[in-house]
């Protein structure tokens, strides 16, 4: 850990720099780009011969793919005009409708395979994969060239980023360079975004400014994490071009410090900490390197880091605020930032939103004695430790607490100072708190085996087939299930939070409050 604490060498929130073996290293049959280009030819009818004959074609050099793209493009277009390839036997009805779009039909292909990858179900991708959708609450951004929906689908929740397909997204949407994921060769939900061929490429290159201008924001700014990329891969190669281009010497020395390329090593546990030298040109940039197989040391390392908010609050509140000053500049509204002592000399019938220059330690504790349990339930379900734990058990639990409530006690209580003073009706409903767990653990340890069955399973299925009937029920067996350690705490939460993600309502119900308070018994 102490290794990891030097190399990342800041609390800053890092970035992810993401290359297709990270897709293949938790997809099942994830194909490489030969392979998906000899699988798209084999199925239009064109032989490996053929295929390899058109490779020959071809030069060796970093346009081989693209060009070769462009080849089997022109392939399926006349094979789908002389009638010899039916394309619409070949995709999905949604894919269907893109035909119309003057989308390429190999690339509508290949979006067709992608989409149907499924995730490796071994212990080690599982446990791998829980640790890297933990760690996304920890990074700021992901820049991407893989264009399958592996972090969609798998690690995102809903609201962890706001996802670019392409760079043309970008031009007219509020984009602030925090919690959001770039895909900088585009996406197979948008296929026309998709750079496969030789045009695609070069216009790529050519016009990919805005995603670059992120990207070299992020690196002056946090570390940047290289996952799934080769030490010759020439989107990585492409990239340090423009850093040396960007930077003189002693600024790229400084950004280098930056950069962590994380190096797969089959079977190896450990991580073994060096250095990667890219060679560009007659220039060589040098950065940090760790060789492992074991990525869920990195992705936990990151989880533990202790930011002062993170990027999703940050993102959320700019947001907010964005709103709310360009919805009202059309009418000619203006913003003020004043002194507090002043607010009253401002016509309020102009001011959309004041801003504070100064920190006021008394804001806080203000605002805090509106909110009410559920709002301090739902930053128990995600673990939020940035929140003023003393407040609420001080100021706001003598104001407003009350000893019936469900109230996430032992989440609090975990997290206030040693030495802290409980007042009254915090102890009072700690105790209501702790009864009631008693008697639910004697409920739990009365179980029989066929009821603990029964449990597990309407547990296992929950998820997959989220209940609307009886839910109470559920939330209560699977709370039994928890306190005779059936399922793991951080298994349990997991559970808690998908079964959030899909009905928000959960938040009022009884049972599921419950689960929250007791999760961090």
């Amino acid at each position: 850990m102490d290794e990891l604490r030097k190399i990342f060498n800041s609390n800053r929130l890092p970035a992810f720099f993401v290359g297709a073996g990270m897709s293949k290293r938790y997809l099942k049959n994830m194909p490489s780009w030969d392979e998906l280009l000899i699988s798209v030819s084999d199925y239009i009818g064109i032989s490996k011969t053929q295929y390899y004959g058109m490779k020959q074609l071809i030069n060796e050099d970093n346009m081989q793919m693209p060009k070769l793209a462009s080849l089997l493009e022109n392939k399926i277009r006349d094979k789908v005009i002389d009638g010899t390839f039916n394309i619409d036997e070949a995709l999905s009805d949604k894919l269907k409708t893109e035909i119309p779009n003057n989308v390429s039909f190999l690339k509508l292909l290949i979006a067709e395979r992608l989409t149907k990858l499924e995730i490796k179900e071994d212990e080690k991708t599982q446990k791998e994969i829980k640790s890297l959708k933990k760690s996304i609450k920890k990074i700021n951004n992901i820049f991407t060239t893989n264009f399958d929906m592996f972090f969609e689908k798998y690690v995102l929740d809903d609201d962890d980023m706001t996802v670019f397909d392409s760079q043309e997204s970008l031009y007219f949407t509020n984009s602030f360079g925090i919690s959001e994921m770039y895909k900088i060769h585009g996406s197979i939900r948008n296929p026309k975004s998709m750079v496969i061929n030789e045009k695609d490429y070069i216009n790529y290159l050519e016009d990919m400014n805005l995603f670059v201008s992120k990207l070299y924001n992020s690196l002056i700014e946090r570390p940047i994490i290289f996952l799934g990329y080769g030490l010759n891969d020439s989107n990585i190669l492409k990239i340090l071009e423009g850093f040396i281009k960007h930077f003189n010497l002693d600024d790229l020395k400084k950004v280098a410090n930056n950069l962590i390329f994380i190096e797969y090593l089959a079977g190896e546990e450990n991580l073994l900490f060096g250095e990667a030298t890219f060679q560009v040109g007659n220039k060589q940039i040098t950065m940090k390197k760790i060789k492992t197989d074991n990525y869920s040391k990195i992705f936990d390392y990151i989880s533990s880091v202790k930011e002062a908010i993170s990027a999703r609050e940050i993102k959320r509140y700019k947001d907010i605020v964005y709103d709310i000053i360009a919805n009202h500049e059309k009418n000619g509204e203006k913003v003020f930032v004043v002194n507090a002592l002043d607010i009253n000399k401002i016509d309020s019938n102009k001011m959309v939103l004041g801003i504070h220059p100064k920190y006021d330690e008394t804001l806080p504790t203000r605002g805090l004695v509106g909110l009410d349990t559920v709002t301090f339930i739902e930053h128990a379900l995600y673990n939020n430790s940035t929140i003023k734990f003393e407040d609420i058990a001080g100021v706001w639990a003598e104001k407003r607490l009350s000893k019936t409530h469900y109230f996430p006690t032992y989440y609090i209580k975990n997290n206030v100072t040693n030495g802290f003073n409980f007042g009254a009706k915090y102890i009072a409903n700690y105790d209501a708190m702790e009864k009631r767990y008693i008697e639910l653990k004697k409920k739990a340890g009365n179980l029989s085996q066929e009821k603990i069955t029964q449990y597990e399973q309407d547990y296992n299925d929950s998820v997959l087939k989220p209940t609307k009937d009886k839910k109470d029920v559920l939330f209560h067996n699977s709370l039994l299930l928890l306190i005779i350690k059936k399922v793991s705490k951080d298994d349990f939460r997991d559970f808690l939070k998908e079964m959030y993600k899909k009905n928000k309502e959960y938040i009022n119900n009884s049972g599921f409050k419950q689960c929250i308070c007791y999760l961090d018994r």
